[in-house]
């Protein structure tokens, strides 16, 4: 059965094992001040996927990584994570994610619905301070007020 969830220190050895094989640009900042985790899709014991995210600044947070294991792939298990990861970060306050943004997944993000900050002038200031401008933007109230897409009306 898949389970979405938060990453235990158990499931730490497993993510690290997955960034190395995978070449995944994630580094082991424990020595860092501000808040960090990741969310897991798992089966059986076993990770098929994580994101990774941080604190930026009071309500807001960074989704740095979403990655799911090649063979699991087209099972829409990505979208799970996602929408896990910003259920989670909504209910620990945070107000706005910026999402990092990557080749691999940028049509994906754009498909649920989810824009540059490019496209999102209200958030300049914060774009400014924070050096985002790349970034994707979601609000996650907003998001899972618009409900998933292909959901009947």
């Amino acid at each position: 059965m898949l389970e979405f969830t938060i990453a235990e220190a158990k499931d730490q050895q497993q993510i690290m094992k997955i960034a190395k094989e995978y070449y995944l640009p994630l580094q082991d900042d424990q020595h860092q001040t501000y808040k960090k985790g990741y969310t897991i899709v798992k089966e059986g014991g076993s990770v098929l996927g994580f994101s990774s995210y941080r604190e930026l600044i009071e309500d807001a947070s960074e989704i740095n990584c979403i990655y799911i294991i090649p063979r699991e792939r087209g099972n829409q298990l990505g979208e799970g994570l996602l929408r896990a990861t910003l259920y989670h970060l909504q209910e620990k306050g945070y107000k706005d994610v910026f999402i990092k943004p990557n080749n691999q997944y940028n049509g994906f993000i754009e498909g649920l619905g989810i824009y540059k900050l490019q496209n999102h002038p209200e958030f300049q200031t914060k774009i400014l301070k924070l050096d985002l401008w790349e970034h994707f933007h979601c609000q996650p109230i907003e998001f899972f007020n618009r409900g998933c897409k292909g959901k009947k009306k």
